[in-house]
């Protein structure tokens, strides 16, 4: 018997693991610990596996030349950001190869990689055999990090989102309710054991959520059932929760900061934030190129080593982009990020209609990306961010698609009109 597998199916299958190895070794490593041991070869055989990926993805995919020149114009402006930015704050050299080895990988690599996608439900079908390694992480990260007071794991909650909420999206497509206990333990696993972030992450998600889905008149019963189902679940557990366990709830770190009783829910981000704003308010007009925010803050706050700088951001993507780019600069580029976000919201809007599958796609990008962003993380160095940019750069071709059919009708009815005026 041969088994036939299609060029499209193994480039899907790469991608898939791609965007979730992160995941699947931070599960590898929850289970060390759960045994009181550390994988202490989880960095050297991640970076080896994503190199190796990156090449297979490269010889496997079927490019064009316009998509790849799209990609490669943002490339080619980034280039020009990081030379400009050396020359502006030499002292980032010291962490330029590093950083840009994580930006190569979890940003440059998925610009490239997702504009190609053909079929965007034959690729989220992908994801559908790591919900059970999604479901083990969800146990490990409770197991692992309720043996401590207010332990957690920030990489949790943020690896392991995007396939809680395409279990929660597709629980509510289809009502299948295997997906909604996915989404569910995650989120309970990310109350007790992980960050903030990842509670921001799903409120992003119900917010495009809303917009792209709800679409007034239409008859949404279904939907309408699963949504109350799901908050009504959701609401029982929280009440059984605050009974059965009382006080020691508050023993969970997320729920403990939430509850408001910590001396510093920012836990040190308010301190971060006054620095760089009182900064930028001095010198409005100065470009400090990336990276710039880490080395200003590791001086601020410490001293000036590598390894120190690498690890001192601004936790907050708006205080980073204008730092690094000055008040003007920087707020023209949060500008035109808002106007391409709304713009492709609506074309996003239009497809759900069509039952396309990149919609489901475009609003766990966008959700992931803001909601690690504005809390935690920096766009340099975040997968999710590379997601969202190239689910923008998907919409936009998308709206391009429609505006070319829609001159196309137009340009028809004119030439009607003009032959019945002949």
């Amino acid at each position: 018997m041969v088994i036939s597998i299609s060029k499209e199916k193994i480039y899907y299958e790469l991608l898939c693991l791609y965007i979730n190895l992160m995941m699947v070794f931070d599960c590898i490593a929850d289970t060390f610990l759960f045994f009181d041991y550390r994988f202490t070869a989880r960095s050297v055989l991640q970076k080896a596996l994503y190199i190796v990926l990156f090449a297979a993805l490269i010889l496997s995919g079927e490019y064009y030349g316009k998509k790849l020149r799209k990609s490669f114009s943002i490339i080619g402006v980034f280039a020009v950001i990081t030379v400009a930015s050396a020359m502006a704050t030499p002292e980032i050299v010291s962490i330029l190869t590093r950083a840009l080895t994580i930006f190569l990988i979890y940003f440059i690599g998925l610009i490239i990689f997702v504009p190609h996608i053909t079929n965007f439900e034959k690729f989220l079908v992908c994801f559908e055999k790591y919900f059970v390694i999604d479901i083990i992480y969800s146990a490990l990260n409770i197991l692992v990090h309720n043996k401590i007071e207010h332990a957690y794991s920030m990489s949790f909650s943020y690896n392991s989102f995007w396939l809680s909420g395409l279990a929660l999206i597709w629980f509510f497509k289809q009502g299948k309710l295997r997906y909604l206990f996915i989404y569910i333990l995650n989120l309970i696993s990310n109350l007790i054991g992980g960050a903030r972030g990842g509670i921001l992450c799903n409120v992003f998600l119900f917010f495009f959520c809303f917009i792209v889905i709800y679409h007034p008149g239409r008859k949404n019963t279904n939907l309408l059932i699963r949504t109350l189902i799901f908050i009504g679940l959701i609401g029982v557990g929280a009440i059984a929760a605050v009974i059965s366990l009382g006080e020691r709830l508050l023993n969970l770190r997320s729920l403990f900061m939430l509850s408001g009783r910590s001396s510093d829910f920012l836990t040190g981000r308010g301190a971060i934030y006054a620095v760089l704003w009182k900064k930028i308010l001095t010198i409005p007009f100065e470009f400090r190129g990336i990276l710039s925010d880490r080395i200003y803050l590791a001086n601020s706050f410490g001293s000036f080593d590598a390894d120190y700088s690498f690890t001192s951001y601004a936790h907050n993507f708006i205080f980073e982009i204008l730092y690094q780019y000055g008040l003007v600069l920087g707020m023209t580029i949060l500008i035109l990020a808002v106007i391409f976000v709304v713009k492709t919201l609506k074309t996003v809007r239009r497809k759900w209609k069509q039952k396309n599958s990149f919609c489901i796609f475009y609003v766990l990008s966008l959700a992931a990306a803001f909601g690690q962003l504005s809390f935690s993380s920096s766009y340099l160095n975040t997968m999710n961010f590379g997601l969202a940019v190239a689910a923008v750069m998907v919409a936009m071709e998308f709206e391009k698609l429609g505006y070319k059919k829609r001159k196309f009708s137009l340009d028809r009815v004119n030439l009607k009109v003009n032959e019945v005026q002949i």
